[in-house]
């Protein structure tokens, strides 16, 4: 995991900002029922800020996908699963619009290419795995995966917190398993914004992030 601080200026997190407020209606509900998204790579004017920031990292891919993020409710341990293409990797942006010191991403090193499967996993082996950490007192994470008063996120090992600034993002692996903090404890939230990024590189290409 990298965290880029000032990966969008004032001007361009403005824009996008805008970008939602004028074109919200065109959003829709993801499949999880989790937030809404409107798609914005086709935009030129996106296209032209995206690209550039991208190619700092990735100077050959495939392909990249965007979408403007409402979040309503916080997302539990998860991946971002990869296309339909199995010879791409899938990595991610977690870019804030504005800066929320109880907005967080989780990112752990644990990498996974079915998160089902390894939660099913981790909940019939945990009693005879050491746990790594206590980051479930820690954080707030009390809406993640659990099993006989046992918290996954304790069993995994910690890549890094993303803590919402304007402009700064997250960069990670998209099968590293992770999270939102539980934002919605704090009765002031409602929902949150953000931009989210996935760039689809060749296997054979190494990427160091």
């Amino acid at each position: 995991m990298k965290i880029i601080k000032n990966f969008l200026n004032d001007s361009q997190v403005l824009y996008f900002k805008n970008l939602w407020e004028t074109n919200r209606e065109k959003s829709y509900v993801n499949w999880e029922g989790v937030d809404r998204r409107l798609q914005v790579e086709e935009i030129p004017e996106v296209i032209s800020i995206v690209e550039p920031l991208i190619q700092r990292t990735f100077p050959v891919y495939t392909k990249w996908w965007s979408a403007l993020q409402e979040q309503s409710n916080p997302h539990n341990i998860h991946i971002d699963k990869n296309s339909d293409i199995p010879n791409l990797n899938i990595f991610t942006y977690v870019i804030s619009l504005d800066t929320v010191p109880e907005f967080k991403t989780i990112v752990w090193k644990d990498l996974t290419s079915d998160s089902d499967k390894y939660c099913a996993t981790w909940s019939r082996l945990s009693s005879r795995i050491k746990k790594k950490s206590d980051i479930s007192k820690l954080q707030d994470l009390e809406h993640t995966t659990q099993f006989e008063e046992r918290f996954m996120c304790d069993y995994l090992e910690l890549d890094g917190i993303f803590q919402y600034e304007s402009g700064s993002a997250a960069l990670f692996n998209g099968e590293q398993l992770h999270c939102t903090s539980n934002w919605r404890k704090y009765p002031y939230f409602d929902k949150r914004q953000l931009l989210q990024i996935h760039v689809y590189v060749d296997k054979n290409i190494d990427i160091v992030i």
